[in-house]
């Protein structure tokens, strides 16, 4: 339950306002008291009319998101494939980063496409506890139009075995090899290639070149960039899919058979309204727009996001911040969305007093 407090300061003193805001910040601020919602009302002008109640800008996004309008993506929101294959590690057995071919293909896709990102799941288990890392794996190819797999491990040998036994996921494959076992009679070659062969465009997804080991040393995979490069091309004539209907169980708990993308730019377009916000901001965002549940599954929302590039995670004084990447929002908002986050940056003044956020 949420308890408003209004403070209206008046035009002719911008700078008490300020000092008002320095004290309490914008947000859901923490006290002795039940947890306080500090809303500010004004009709300051920052050079243009937002005289609008901060009240009024929540209980709009509130009903937005109750009426569960059609919520279509962006064109330029962000495209994934998720890229498997080796790590590197000391004698320890430390991690040290991905190999030299990950590294390369994870250049190629940045430097030659702006909407189309790579994602490593190491990225985002680093960022979830005591959860069940298959499952989550099995989540992260629902998002991805393409799943590269470099057959340079033993781990990536069992991902492709694991990937290419479901034919939903078969349809994404792109396996990299090396060109000296192109026509060995093996198991990997009559058995999960060859069943990706079988797909319409398989073959073409099948890459071959002469590989070198080990595998922390970068070898000729640029001989592969130009069929990489076509396949790659693709992704952007793709037409995402539309929600229709909310299902809030997607924020609770693991749905592989129900993700869609569309969730999890939502989260982004939240975090964009009102950064930079704390994790417990955001949680109690959502349940101020869709009702008090458990939102547990948020965190994965944003390790995806984070490994996608499009958010970060800033410390300052204690405490942990989530920033929008970009400055623009992924998803098509019916409602006047740049207007309700204009307001919100001018009252909060976050954006002036932690610049180094």
């Amino acid at each position: 339950m949420f308890e408003f407090l209004v403070f209206t300061p008046n035009e002719n003193y911008p700078a008490k306002c300020g000092r008002f805001v320095r004290l309490i910040l914008f947000g859901f601020y923490k006290s002795s008291d039940p947890t306080l919602l500090i809303i500010m009302i004004s009709n300051i002008r920052y050079g243009n009319p937002y005289s609008c109640s901060l009240v009024e800008e929540l209980n709009k996004l509130k009903k937005y998101l109750e009426n569960n309008p059609t919520l279509r993506i962006e064109k330029n929101a962000p495209r994934m494939v998720m890229i498997c294959g080796a790590n590197l590690f000391t004698e320890d057995g430390e991690f040290v980063g991905l190999s030299k071919r990950r590294e390369a293909l994870k250049s190629f896709i940045l430097n030659k496409y702006k909407n189309i990102v790579p994602i490593f799941a190491e990225e985002v288990f680093d960022v979830l506890d005591n959860q069940n890392l298959l499952n989550i794996e099995q989540y992260m190819l629902e998002f991805c139009d393409y799943i590269v797999i470099v057959l340079e491990s033993y781990s990536s040998l069992c991902e492709l075995g694991a990937f290419s036994h479901n034919e939903k996921l078969r349809k994404k494959l792109i396996i990299i090899n090396d060109s000296r076992f192109k026509n060995a009679n093996s198991y990997i070659n009559e058995g999960p290639l060859r069943a990706v062969r079988e797909e319409n465009d398989g073959k073409s997804r099948l890459l071959w070149y002469k590989m070198i080991n080990p595998s922390d040393q970068l070898d000729s995979i640029s001989d592969i960039y130009k069929e990489f490069d076509s396949l790659l091309s693709k992704i952007e004539r793709k037409k995402s899919s539309d929600i229709k209907q909310f299902d809030l169980d997607l924020f609770t708990d693991i749905r592989p058979d129900k993700a869609n993308r569309t969730y999890l730019f939502l989260v982004h377009d939240m975090i964009l309204l009102l950064e930079p916000i704390t994790h417990k901001e955001l949680i109690d965002l959502f349940k101020f727009c869709f009702g008090e549940r458990s939102f547990d599954f948020l965190k994965f929302y944003l390790g995806m996001l984070n490994a996608m590039g499009t958010i970060k995670y800033v410390e300052k004084e204690g405490k942990k911040y989530y920033r929008a990447l970009d400055s623009h929002e992924y998803i098509k908002h019916s409602y006047d969305y740049k207007r309700s986050r204009t307001i919100f940056r001018v009252f909060s003044h976050r954006y002036r007093l932690n610049d180094d956020l």
